[in-house]
């Protein structure tokens, strides 16, 4: 069963400098009767028990998006079980991939091996596959404001250059494609691959090239010419 379902997480303002969202027993789908739009019942409504033995809709994936101005020492801390990805400004910043009990993940934004911009994006995707329990908490000592509210805004599909290799050998996204900017005669191979590590594409060439790329998510890409790699992480918007 494949529908969504928009809705909004306020982080609560405790403090001057802290904001949070924090659920202990996170079912955001236990009171949809119905699906969205129509008169059809929602088969997984209060389907599988929890450790307690109360029915839940266990079944769900969440997308998170906001914007951000970061300021030195901004730390961005979730706690969740189950797949759990953060991104800042398409950089992968949290990998809580899999199916686990909780865990919690911190990061400074001042890590990242990329300059940041005034406004930078904070994606958070999330997916509760397996019972008893379902945690999710989301903390920061910045504000997070909703898409589009701060100027110059990031967009999750407006990736920043992957890191450069030697002169004469890049990887850049652009648009619908990745941009492979290589001297003229120099040959490559690129794989881009989920971050289960599955294959999804295999392409070798010589020089620049613009390969198409569709994917919906987020994807590996590895640019190999010679003894050089080039890595980086992609996310595409639906």
């Amino acid at each position: 069963m494949n529908t969504s379902i928009p809705f909004a997480i306020d982080l609560a303002h405790s403090t001057k400098t802290a904001y949070g969202f924090a659920d202990s027993a996170f079912f955001p789908l236990d009171t949809l009767a119905k699906l969205p739009g129509t008169n059809e019942k929602n088969p997984f409504l209060d389907a599988i028990k929890d450790n307690r033995l109360a029915l839940h809709n266990f079944g769900f994936c969440v997308e998170l998006h906001g914007q951000a101005q970061p300021t030195p020492g901004a730390i961005l801390t979730v706690k969740a079980d189950d797949d759990t990805w953060v991104f800042v400004d398409s950089q992968l910043v949290v990998d809580l991939g899999g199916q686990h009990s909780a865990e919690q993940r911190s990061f400074a934004l001042d890590r990242l091996p990329l300059p940041l911009p005034p406004v930078v994006s904070i994606d958070l995707f999330h997916c509760e596959r397996h019972v008893n329990e379902s945690i999710l908490s989301i903390s920061a000592n910045f504000p997070i404001h909703p898409v589009g509210t701060l100027k110059t805004p990031s967009r999750i599909s407006s990736m920043r250059p992957a890191p450069h290799g030697t002169p004469g050998l890049s990887l850049r996204h652009r648009a619908n494609a990745l941009a492979i900017e290589a001297a003229p005669g120099r040959v490559w191979s690129l794989e881009l691959r989920g971050l289960d590590g599955r294959l999804q594409r295999s392409i070798a060439g010589t020089g620049a090239a613009l390969v198409p790329w569709t994917n919906s998510g987020i994807s590996v890409a590895l640019l190999r010419s010679g003894t050089e790699t080039i890595r980086g992480r992609f996310v595409s918007a639906r």
